[in-house]
């Protein structure tokens, strides 16, 4: 490990900043103490000059020392065995060495590890090395030092009033006090600084035996935030009330409205609940990679293939895994390790996590899910996920996984290809995150997350095959209805559902299937849907609209009854955006529930491993038959194995089945 310490060399603050590079051995540290940085590189150019004092013992001992040395920055001065090289880095970084160094005792060295500076990130082997030592370097520190940028407007007042919430009286005081709106408006702003959604720091924080929160001159200690988080998240109803008394401070209350949405409080949630320090100063992890990778979306990193690394060192089934095949005609052999390692692509990235989750997990349900980013930004690129395009070329190839990571290989960095069972964050029910305004854009998730109580059976216990699954002939779907924007049912649905009315007036004639499939049969815990659902549903059909319509936004805004209310918010969460459907090629039509992409002849399988149904569209050729992942599905009677009952007299389990391809 290389370490940096920053020296004061002169009495004025603005004076260049000098560091020195030293490597030291993890493992035989003895009493030698270091602080680890958390912090955001930024978005502007390394424009900052430092100057960094590296000794020739230990640039020839590093990994790149030879290239460096033929290559190396200009030399400034060599005095000695030390070389002075000038070197650049990001106005935020040269912020917190001005900050640290100028803070600091006249005679104590700042010795600190910090990314930019330790790693070559221009050597990816370097940096997949060090990478894979992170969770080492955080857990030694002595502290872990966390910079949130420079002062900037009122932070000065957010982070003396945190502290204060710790104590009980004054807290209640400043939450009934209207005096008190300027420190809780300082206090969003603080929270919604680029550090809290950064995928990195999740790890940093989580590792760190001590953290100390630094902005600007001020500091705190992590305990304090934690707790001022979690109290501000708590009381954020009761705070905003603070922002009614007049036009102008209902205009600061929208900076107050979302603070439960901003990386911040998630922080804290995922600090309590997926890691904690034992008594005895062990690291436990108690979350699965899946679960962190797919349950974390606010917080983002320049390279996409982060959204996996920068978990690794903290999930609870990666310690010990000694690696997977994913190979299109192939079992789980051969095993590779799943590690931080920068010279595979962002597909062959996402196909590992997508294999180590159907193999750790025993289940598809990760195509099910959407966790992968849909584009990134930097100072110099950008990266756009998106499917495959229609007019995509398709050559007479296997459509195997390699195939497709070969193709992806010569498209420009600027825009990448994805197969569809890879789920977009873009096409989750809220979309990407913004740390701001949450608006529904789709139903929620079928699958729920990996530790979903409500979770259903549909292909029973049959364990996933590599190859996504084998099924008898899926059926079609012959109907399909247009996407019921914000969960608002047409009649012409209510009837396929098996609703009936006599001259516009209701006759009790709901079946149970219709409910059930309207609220997916689960209420929104994860439970069964309850029984009063049903009558909650007829009483919701009395009052539909002149076309007959059920518009459950209407209905919901006017408040009463309580239970009708209720009923109608879970069928707004379960089918906004979705379609309703109905299945042909079987003994009587099911009526179901479909992704917004859903279209007439898509097919809904039942693939081994998956807790729901999914809905395929057949996109290859008779020789080369290939198919497009469209979504989860909701078919009342066959989410919980009955779909594979009414085969198991059928040639599917007589040794004749099909392979679905998934691109």
């Amino acid at each position: 490990m290389q370490k940096r310490d920053c020296r004061r060399a002169t009495e004025s603050s603005t004076d260049t900043i000098e560091c020195s590079l030293e490597t030291v051995d993890l493992t035989n540290m003895e009493d030698r103490e270091y602080d680890a940085l958390s912090y955001t590189w930024g978005t502007e150019e390394a424009t900052q000059k430092i100057v960094l004092r590296t000794r020739w013992s230990t640039l020839a001992a590093t990994a790149t020392g030879k290239a460096k040395l033929k290559n190396a920055v200009k030399k400034v001065k060599a005095v000695d065995d030390v070389i002075k090289d000038k070197v650049y880095v990001r106005p935020n970084l040269e912020d917190v060495l001005r900050q640290f160094r100028n803070t600091g005792d006249d005679h104590d060295d700042v010795i600190l590890w910090i990314d930019a500076l330790c790693i070559n990130q221009e050597d990816e082997k370097e940096k997949s090395k060090q990478v894979a030592k992170m969770a080492e370097i955080y857990s030694n520190a002595k502290d872990v030092l966390i910079w949130l940028g420079k002062e900037y407007k009122e932070s000065n007042v957010a982070m003396d009033f945190i502290p204060k919430l710790r104590h009980y009286e004054q807290s209640e005081a400043l939450i009934s006090q209207i005096s008190n709106r300027t420190q809780w408006t300082a206090f969003a702003d603080l929270i919604k600084r680029e550090w809290f959604s950064r995928r990195w720091v999740v790890q940093e924080v989580a590792l760190a035996k001590d953290r100390y929160i630094f902005c600007g001159s001020k500091s705190l200690n992590w305990s304090d935030f934690e707790h001022g988080v979690s109290y501000f998240t708590d009381k954020v109803d009761l705070i905003l009330a603070l922002f009614a008394s007049s036009a102008e401070s209902r205009n600061n209350a929208k900076t107050v409205e979302d603070i439960r949405m901003v990386g911040a409080s998630a922080m804290v949630d995922t600090m309590n609940n997926s890691f904690r320090w034992s008594e005895d100063n062990n690291f436990q992890r108690l979350s699965s990679l899946e679960k962190l990778v797919t349950s974390l979306p606010m917080f983002e990193s320049v390279d996409p293939r982060d959204t996996v690394f920068g978990l690794l060192s903290i999930a609870q089934d990666t310690r010990n895994w000694d690696g997977f095949s994913m190979q299109s005609n192939e079992s789980l052999s051969g095993r590779v390790p799943l590690e931080a390692d920068y010279s595979k692509t962002i597909m062959e990235v996402f196909k590992d996590f997508t294999a180590f989750c159907v193999h750790t997990g025993d289940s598809l349900d990760i195509i099910c899910r959407h966790w992968a980013p849909s584009q990134f930004r930097s100072s110099n690129i950008m990266y756009r996920m998106k499917r495959n395009a229609e007019n995509r070329e398709r050559s007479p190839l296997d459509a195997s996984v390699k195939d497709l990571i070969e193709d992806n290989e010569s498209l420009p960095m600027t825009s990448y290809l994805l197969p569809s069972w890879i789920g977009l964050l873009s096409e989750s029910p809220y979309g990407v995150p913004d740390g701001h305004t949450k608006v529904r854009r789709a139903g929620e998730s079928l699958v729920g997350a990996p530790d979903y109580t409500g979770r259903y059976q549909a292909s029973g216990k049959i364990y996933p095959s590599i190859l996504f699954g084998e099924v008898d002939l899926p059926p079609n779907q012959n109907q399909v209805s247009h996407r019921l924007f914000e969960g608002m049912i047409p009649l012409e649905w209510l009837y396929h559902g098996g609703f009936k009315d006599r001259k516009g007036a209701f006759t009790a004639q709901t079946p149970t299937y219709l409910w059930k499939t309207l609220v997916a049969d689960r209420d929104p815990s994860g439970h069964p849907a309850p029984v009063r659902y049903h009558t909650a549903l007829e009483n919701a059909l009395t009052k539909r609209n002149a076309n007959g319509d059920l518009i459950t936004g209407d209905l919901i805004r006017q408040g009463k009854p309580e239970d009708m209310v209720a009923f109608l918010q879970r069928v707004q969460d379960v089918t906004w955006n979705r379609k309703l459907f109905l299945l042909d090629r079987i003994k009587s039509p099911r009526f179901g529930l479909g992704p917004t992409g859903t279209q007439k002849e898509d097919l809904v399988c039942i693939l081994f491993g998956c807790s729901v149904p999914v809905v395929l569209r057949e996109i290859g050729t008779p020789e080369f038959p290939a198919y497009q992942l469209i979504g989860e599905a909701f078919i009342y009677d066959m989410m919980d194995g009955q779909a594979l009952g009414e085969y198991k007299n059928s040639h599917v389990f007589g040794g004749i089945s099909t392979e679905f391809r998934l691109v």
